[in-house]
């Protein structure tokens, strides 16, 4: 990201896929250096181990620098899991959600590289240590999970101003996605599809409170193992598939550009006027991207001005926008099955799934 963006872009930590990278990594790797190794496509902490020792690291394995001074609470790293929803690639359309979750490692943090239980977060593996002690309920500060709003509160308590901490959340966040989204946006090819993904996006806030992105997890876990996940994680559900239109929102009608009409690009339109829907239906999410702050890289001019417009005057935009449609405007279908009771189904076999793991 910085060698293509610059030094403002400097959100994670060094970080080398292997074996495309394996030269450059040799060449930044330090004595005193600790990198944290993670196997490729892998999950639930498996297979990461710390090491200084270069010359046995396996052949595709994705290589980090280790952040050596994490905040602490009561002398434990703790990690953030922070929900983003993304509808669009191309251009960028991007939603982030204000709870989260914060997980703990299970002993106190030291340096000893072979203790995992100190370093690294991840639930499926703190479960497994005999110390580990689930939350009692959802705004518990006890236990080796938190909502991100238990610990805004927590930080608070220690006159901590919380608000600069989130906005550099925000900024990373952005950061991260416009340098993906040339790779991202070839899940999104065909605008008459309804695509759409949450993300998972692990942050580490350091001693100074700065966050740095660990890694972005296309397929977040979003199963319920305690009053915590189902906290954050049922309502996270309901709004996303609210704001995506499912299961049938809104289907688009035949488009039809002929030749020298003035109008512009039908999927173009089609793009701005689901990013307009989306944000009449937000709750708990905020908007993200597009911003005039972070332009894309894949920018796409007249959906560009449309969004500066809509940070600015989203009613005026939508107005403008319904006379621009004109008969290519979007409709509901005529039978539109009921989302809450939609909400409640997924959620409900989400649930009978989770206790049965």
């Amino acid at each position: 990201m910085v060698e293509t963006y610059g030094e403002g872009y400097r959100v994670m930590p060094d970080t080398y896929v292997l074996p495309e990278d394996r030269k450059h990594l040799i060449e930044n790797w330090g004595e005193d250096i600790t990198w944290i190794v993670k196997p490729i496509r892998g999950s639930n902490g498996r297979g990461i181990y710390l090491t200084k020792d270069k010359e046995n690291l396996p052949e595709r394995c994705v290589v980090q620098k280790y952040v050596n001074n994490p905040y602490l609470i009561n002398g434990v790293k703790f990690d953030l899991r922070i929900y983003v929803l993304v509808t669009n690639f191309c251009p960028i359309v991007a939603y982030i959600y204000s709870d989260g979750l914060v997980r703990f490692a299970t002993n106190p943090y030291t340096m000893d590289n072979s203790n995992k239980f100190c370093h690294l977060t991840n639930y499926s593996l703190n479960s497994k240590n005999k110390v580990y002690k689930a939350p009692q309920d959802a705004d518990s500060i006890e236990g080796q999970k938190w909502r991100l709003e238990t610990l805004w509160k927590y930080l608070q308590s220690r006159d901590i101003d919380v608000e600069p901490i989130k906005e550099s959340i925000k900024d990373a966040v952005r950061k991260t996605l416009v340098a993906g989204e040339h790779r991202m946006k070839m899940f999104f090819k065909n605008p008459k599809v309804r695509y759409y993904d949450i993300l998972g996006i692990d942050i580490l806030l350091d001693s100074d409170l700065k966050p740095w992105v660990l890694e972005v997890n296309v397929n977040p876990r979003l199963l319920c193992s305690s009053a915590v996940d189902e906290c954050v994680k049922e309502p996270l559900l309901k709004e996303a598939l609210n704001i995506v239109g499912y299961p049938a929102g809104y289907r688009p009608m035949k488009l039809i550009k002929s030749e020298g009409d003035a109008r512009p690009d039908p999927s173009l339109l089609l793009s701005f006027v689901r990013f307009a829907e989306e944000n009449t239906r937000l709750k708990k999410f905020e908007l993200i991207l597009p911003s005039p702050f972070y332009p894309s890289s894949l920018s796409l001019t007249l959906f560009d001005q449309w969004s500066d417009s809509w940070h600015v005057r989203p009613a005026e935009t939508l107005e403008e926008l319904n006379k621009l449609c004109g008969s290519m405007f979007l409709r509901a279908p005529k039978t539109n099955p009921s989302y809450p009771a939609i909400h409640s189904r997924i959620l409900k076999s989400l649930r009978k799934i989770s206790k049965s793991k």
